[in-house]
């Protein structure tokens, strides 16, 4: 087979818009709680245009089932790689962060956008141009990458059919995206979770299966044979694992929590004024600190709270500051949202319940306090002992 890394693929990674990707972190403020983890999305695309390369060939080859073969044309085939590649394109420092609070700020929309930008490499090509090449270039419309990130539905059925399989590679199941992450995370952070996934049994047994969406339309998408289902089984094992340690980490989500309150309020301020007339919104300060629709701009996680900090409230510049100091919140108690027996209320839904009644916060507090005196003072050993009272309100 050809080289992996050849002239187009190196057209594209070289390109200012993709290589921007080499200072945005993979898994964001998960560096401060293991040092690791300090690869970038760029590697990440990389591993997944890898992985779509085998996942392509296998199907291709498919000795039971040659649907996949007969479907897809040797456009469709650079297509999905050319896709996989720039899958993350629109990704930047924090962003899943950003997105929870603000749902104007959608990366999958950046990179559309980034693919339409007419900034231009050392050669002067923009990305169009590398993309649509005929003669040099990978020869596919640009509008076909984009339907395949967005598995569009528009058009012919049998298109549609196309489509939604091709999608499937690269955000499915089994997914040459959640393959790359997985295994590439959990190496990082020095785990052994992604070790689990058997990858040579789960590409020799790809397939393409027949299923219904949600409207009762017959759909196409990657799955295995039987043979190769305890090879999946362990891909979705290895995520549950690395959601408990890794990804939802404590010290992780006390970080994420302290953010997600000065992102509120960001992005809650009135507009302010830009060049001239004009007025700004926090979105458009971010797109602008980006450069998506002008020169692409190679930023960190830093610089992205430095304009959280500039546009935030007071209460929100000192979480910034504690963040960059990596002085998170400390886990206090833990309460799950299960229900009791009998019926009866959880802990969390009592609570939610009350959330309109003035003196929430403060009878929230109250509570905890008092759950978390009775529980130190039902521990044994000398390490173990209730707040002092000057100290339980702090």
């Amino acid at each position: 087979p050809p080289a992996v890394f050849s002239a187009r693929v190196k057209a594209v990674v070289e390109h200012p818009c993709f290589s921007r990707l080499g200072s945005v972190l993979q898994l964001g403020l998960l560096n401060t709680v293991y040092p690791g983890v300090s690869h970038t999305r760029l590697e990440h695309s990389l591993g997944t245009f890898k992985n779509c390369r085998s996942y392509v060939q296998a199907l291709y080859h498919d000795q039971f089932n040659p649907l996949f073969r007969q479907l897809t044309s040797d456009e469709d085939l650079r297509a999905v790689l050319v896709a996989s590649l720039v899958h993350d394109l629109g990704q930047f420092p924090l962003a899943h962060e950003l997105e929870e609070i603000d749902r104007g700020i959608k990366h999958e929309e950046y990179t559309a956008l980034w693919l339409d930008n007419g900034s231009v490499d050392s050669r002067g090509r923009t990305l169009r141009d590398i993309i649509e090449n005929r003669e040099w270039g990978w020869a596919v419309p640009i509008q076909r990458v984009k339907d395949i990130l967005k598995a569009s539905r528009e058009g012919e059925l049998f298109r549609d059919l196309k489509e939604t399989m091709l999608a499937s590679v690269i955000d499915g199941p089994i997914d040459v995206d959640k393959l790359d992450y997985m295994m590439r995370d959990s190496r990082c952070a020095g785990l052994t979770y992604g070790s689990l996934i058997d990858v040579d049994r789960l590409v020799r047994h790809l397939t393409v299966v027949t299923g219904k969406d949600s409207g009762g339309h017959c759909v196409l998408t990657i799955g295995t044979y039987e043979k190769g289902q305890s090879a999946a089984e362990s891909l979705s094992f290895a995520r549950y694992l690395l959601y408990q340690a890794l990804y939802w980490h404590r010290v992780a989500r006390s970080a994420r929590a302290m953010l997600r309150e000065a992102v509120t309020a960001a992005v809650n301020q009135p507009p302010r004024r830009g060049l001239g007339k004009t007025r700004v919104t926090f979105k458009d300060a971010l797109e602008e600190l980006l450069g998506l629709r002008s020169t692409p701009q190679v930023i960190a996680a830093n610089d992205v709270l430095n304009l959280i900090e500039k546009w935030t409230d007071s209460p929100g510049r000192e979480l910034i500051e504690m963040i960059k100091d990596r002085d998170y919140y400390k886990r206090l108690v833990t309460i799950h949202n299960e229900p009791e027996p009998g019926g009866r209320q959880s802990f969390v839904d009592q609570f939610r319940e009350r959330s309109a009644r003035k003196g929430f916060a403060a009878e929230l507090q109250s509570k905890i306090r008092e759950l978390l005196i009775a529980r130190l003072t039902q521990i044994k050993g000398p390490s173990a002992s209730a707040l002092a009272p000057e100290r339980a309100d702090q």
